[in-house]
């Protein structure tokens, strides 16, 4: 990012942290906000704030939904990404390589400089990371302990989930 303090956007938020996807809060820097010369100081209580509220929000949101929270088909499939995680490919494509093209789509769609060609481009390459690098995606070495491949074996679909939501807020 640049080197002075700034607001590039981000998602926008009403009073109740709520965002324009039902169901969805957001909280933070990722918000709209505004740092000023004491971003330290003022992210952190940004993110309290903000993150308390988006907590009794969503805490709200919930118990008024007919939601089922975890069915038993939803845990299948985590125990089974789980179980993936940890098969070694060694033609497979490192998490470490795909974090990293989904991070080049995020500066690019959400730069401080944001179009909707810019935004509309950024959902094509993410949707192409999905659906050709992610399937292809394997870390080398099976070890759980401390995995850097691992952890971002995780990461990547939870940047993926974040970005799609973002792009398309």
């Amino acid at each position: 990012g640049l080197a002075c303090e700034y607001s590039n956007g981000g998602i926008v938020i009403n009073e109740k942290m709520e965002t324009n996807l039902e169901g969805f809060f957001a909280a933070g820097e990722v918000t709209s906000g505004a740092f000023g010369a004491m971003r330290a100081g003022d992210g952190l209580t940004e993110m309290l704030v903000q993150g308390y509220r988006a907590g009794i929000s969503a805490a709200q949101y919930v118990s008024g939904s007919n939601a089922v929270l975890a069915q038993e088909t939803q845990l299948t499939e985590v125990k089974e990404k789980m179980k993936r995680a940890l098969t070694v490919r060694k033609d497979g494509i490192s998490p470490i390589v795909i974090k990293s093209k989904m991070e080049a789509v995020a500066d690019f769609g959400f730069n401080y400089v944001r179009s909707e060609e810019r935004i509309q481009k950024s959902i094509v390459d993410l949707e192409r990371i999905e659906n050709e690098l992610i399937p292809e995606m394997s870390v080398h070495q099976a070890s759980p302990l401390y995995n850097l491949e691992l952890l971002n074996y995780f990461a990547v679909y939870n940047q993926l989930i974040c970005l799609k939501m973002g792009l398309n807020a």
